[in-house]
């Protein structure tokens, strides 16, 4: 029987997930529960665990602490992270694969159950270990917006130092670079083994104006792009799917207050597509406003003025003002693995 481990610092999301995937799936996999890291460690040691879920932000030792020990000792077990905090989705989907893969909280076991069997099945074919690259343990100490300075042992055996000030990167070293430079210099190298270092006792200034997304970007563009024959190995977001469609429900509401309802159908970074149930007297250039919520539970209601680009009989396409609608798009989009043009 497959082992299932899920780390929790909170007893609701532990029985949550435990009691309903342990129903629905105890054919499959059996779970067993840790309150913290050091908890999980101990179960880590004495069983054969097949995939690892986990929370960030625990007691004595955190997930990412965690997740460093398991890149070290376990590189080809697959770990689920589970995060509240953003993520950008230009950014996830050219990063390098590797055996993380995100959730935000709380997570729906309907959905991360087949998730589980999937990464499991993939594990078991897998010929080599993956780990945990570079690019995304750095990505997720700034998610978590974590004050760190840890050392990255990379493949060939060099070492380099990394600071964070509040998810800020203030300052990296790597042989004789320093900044910037190294930054993209380690990144390039794939993955790495990770261990955490005290903090200094003087403060650490800031060297680094770049931010993290604009590194990783220029790294991505200088390695791949231009396909140097750096170890970094990126992966394609995947094509759409009729079966992977949202059907979003929601209202359209007119300048004179009047609202029709509407299903939304593709949610792209500067554009929506919609369709209305009723007759509409809209043009081309006409703005309004929708509101629609990301899922059957209306726990993330958006409101968002569109401007309509194109009407086709009852489907419009529109485009957003600007790019602050993916101040809750963008998580949703991250973490649920979507394409990075749209949400289908």
């Amino acid at each position: 029987m497959e082992l299932v481990l899920i780390v929790d610092d909170d007893p609701m999301v532990l029985n949550a997930l435990s009691s309903t995937l342990g129903k629905a799936f105890s054919s499959q996999f059996k779970i067993i529960t840790a309150q913290n890291g050091r908890e999980a460690v101990q179960v880590l040691e004495k069983a054969q665990i097949s995939l690892l879920i986990t929370d960030l932000v625990m007691p004595e030792i955190d997930g990412f602490q965690l997740l460093a020990l398991v890149s070290e000792r376990y590189p080809s077990l697959p770990c689920f992270v589970m995060s509240s905090a953003y993520d950008d989705p230009e950014i996830r989907c050219r990063i390098p694969q590797d055996n993380l893969k995100f959730y935000t909280k709380p997570i729906h076991p309907k959905t991360v159950g087949p998730e589980i069997l999937k990464a499991i099945n993939a594990s078991a074919k897998q010929k080599e270990a993956k780990g945990i690259s570079v690019i995304n343990f750095l990505l997720m100490i700034e998610m978590e917006m974590r004050t760190c300075l840890f050392e990255a042992v990379l493949p060939n055996g060099k070492k380099s130092i990394f600071y964070f000030k509040k998810g800020v990167l203030y300052q990296a070293v790597y042989e004789n670079l320093r900044g910037e430079e190294a930054v993209i210099a380690v990144i390039a190298q794939g993955k790495a083994l990770f261990n955490f270092k005290p903090l200094p006792s003087k403060p650490i200034p800031r060297k680094i104006d770049k931010t993290l997304e604009n590194m990783v970007s220029e790294t991505l563009k200088q390695y791949v792009d231009k396909k140097d024959s750096a170890p970094v190995q990126t992966v394609e977001c995947p094509p759409d799917t009729p079966e992977e469609r949202l059907s979003l429900p929601g209202k359209m509401i007119l300048d004179n207050g009047v609202k029709k309802t509407i299903t939304v159908t593709n949610i792209a970074r500067s554009e929506i597509q919609f369709k209305t149930v009723a007759q509409h007297n809209l043009t081309q250039g006409s703005v309004v406003t929708l509101e629609f919520a990301l899922d059957d539970k209306l726990s993330s209601p958006i409101s968002r003025k569109v401007t309509a680009t194109d009407i086709q009989n009852k489907t419009i396409l529109a485009d957003f003002p600007d790019r602050n609608h993916y101040d809750r798009l963008g998580p949703y989009i991250a973490f649920n693995g979507f394409s990075k043009d749209r949400i289908s």
